[in-house]
């Protein structure tokens, strides 16, 4: 779960970037299609290098390519206060997922197997495929030569160096740890 939420955030602002250059529909899609080719190799790992892949690297880059692009497709879809609405829905949602989803992945776990928790996450996925014809086209607002791929490179070594300090300060406290939070 660390290392999902590490790929998530070091691909974030990459993501950010790319919804405006390969648009937002495109790009939530691509992260779709991706996140269930992560839930599904996570579904059937046979081994924890073919769960971390699954889960941990394919899985977080994929959500972190989705959620930019679904708040970004709320927010030009409406306006007023139907926009302040879906964005409060937009939130909501990814609250009650944190609170509710570690209680039914429990469930589920104790009960049937943890295979059934992606088997779910797959459900969802295609459920957003088949409706994708609902999410509205926004054109690309940037080119490909605006994108900052030293910038990128840099941003990801950082978070990624960062998150990784800021998880070892509870396992270690030498020093080494604070030359990779400030690194």
């Amino acid at each position: 779960m660390t290392f999902y939420t590490l790929f998530n955030a070091a691909f974030m602002l990459l993501s950010a970037k790319l919804q405006d250059i390969v648009g937002k529909k495109k790009l939530f899609l691509i992260g779709a299609v991706l996140y269930g080719i992560g839930t599904s190799i996570a579904a059937i790992s046979s081994s924890d290098t073919m769960l971390f892949i699954g889960w941990a690297v394919i899985e977080g880059i994929a959500g972190a390519l989705m959620l930019p692009a679904t708040v970004s497709i709320v927010s030009g879809t409406y306006s007023g206060e139907r926009r302040t609405a879906g964005l409060a829905i937009v939130g909501v949602m990814g609250a009650v997922a944190s609170a509710v989803g570690p209680l039914f992945g429990g469930v589920m776990t104790t009960f049937l197997s943890w295979r059934y928790g992606f088997a779910c996450e797959l459900i969802i996925i295609a459920f957003i495929l088949i409706m994708q014809k609902k999410i509205p086209d926004f054109v690309p607002t940037e080119s490909k030569s605006e994108l900052d791929i030293t910038g990128a490179i840099i941003s990801f070594i950082g978070l990624v160096l960062l998150i990784l300090g800021i998880l070892s300060l509870s396992k270690n406290t030498n020093t080494s740890i604070a030359v990779i939070i400030v690194g």
